[in-house]
């Protein structure tokens, strides 16, 4: 199942369609094995819509769009209609509708499900749109440090997204760039640059009741090294019955690198080591000349 309880509400709203997946049965492998979606396209949708936002009175959407909302704010130095936000798992679109009405322009839709994003191309909200899991894999259609802000509800869950995926999603937002250093000081052997914080991208989720367990290490552990800040911590409302989680954890992290090794693309753009001069003045890895009074650029 997707969470270790409220397994009745689970088979109630979303009947048989959660029933055999686990850690080690995702849905991605089960849509890859062609074992997920058994009925047509059009009754899935219907249907989610229908037994999960409707009967299960699905809510968070809209609070956690407010939530990433208020972060953008406070963190990021930039108007809303420049904001570049992905929506990872954006299922039919609830959540690209809530960012829209709160004023961002610039959408992009990435679900495993191309039924989901043809539902959510009729909210006419998005201006992209990627049908592709989302998991530890780089994904080629995101250019790394692509977007300001990603938001991410309902998704991560053991049974459809692994903690792993974390590395990728961090990855498709942006970190700050270098914006100066003293080249006087770097002389002296000192670094002086640093990366423009404002720039440094949110990455918002939610995990559910019973899932938190899986992430936590994870987070945590890129935490330690320093690829991210946790700035957002809420409790939120999820569904609003009875036999369904009624709160889920809502977290926004402030990115701060990416990985360095493997798939992912370089942390950030390492200045260029100077070396000692030699007997003309020329500094090597700058392309620079030493005089007396001052550094002239070659």
């Amino acid at each position: 199942m997707a969470t270790h309880t409220h397994v009745g509400g689970y088979r109630k709203y979303f009947g048989t369609r959660f029933a055999d997946l686990s850690p080690a049965t995702t849905t991605e492998l089960k849509i890859k094995s062609g074992m997920y979606i058994t009925i047509g396209p059009i009754t899935v949708c219907q249907n989610i819509f229908q037994e999960v936002v409707v009967k299960a009175l699905l809510v968070c959407h809209r609070p956690q769009t407010e939530c990433l909302d208020a972060a953008i704010k406070q963190y990021l130095n930039k108007p809303k209609d420049e904001v570049k936000i992905i929506d990872c798992g954006a299922g039919t679109g609830l959540c690209g509708v809530e960012l829209h009405k709160l004023g961002y322009t610039h959408l992009c839709a990435l679900d495993i499900s191309p039924e989901m994003l043809n539902e959510a191309r009729k909210k006419n909200v998005y201006q992209k749109f990627i049908c592709a899991p989302l998991n530890s894999d780089q994904n080629p259609e995101v250019i790394t440090g692509e977007y300001d802000a990603m938001i991410c509800i309902g998704t991560l869950a053991a049974a459809h997204v692994k903690p792993t995926a974390l590395v990728e999603m961090i990855r498709m937002i942006k970190i700050g760039e270098i914006l100066n250093y003293s080249f006087l000081l770097k002389l002296a052997g000192e670094r002086d640059y640093y990366h423009n914080e404002g720039e440094n991208g949110l990455l918002s989720f939610n995990i559910r009741f019973g899932e938190l367990e899986r992430y936590q290490p994870m987070m945590e552990e890129l935490e330690k090294e320093g690829k991210w800040l946790n700035v957002v911590k809420e409790t939120i409302p999820h569904f609003q019955t009875d036999d369904m989680p009624q709160t889920s954890s809502f977290f926004v992290y402030k990115i701060l690198k990416h990985y360095a090794d493997g798939p992912m693309c370089p942390t950030s753009i390492e200045p260029p080591q100077i070396k000692a001069s030699n007997s003309s003045g020329a500094i090597s890895g700058f392309g620079l000349s030493l005089k007396e009074e001052h550094i002239n650029f070659l």
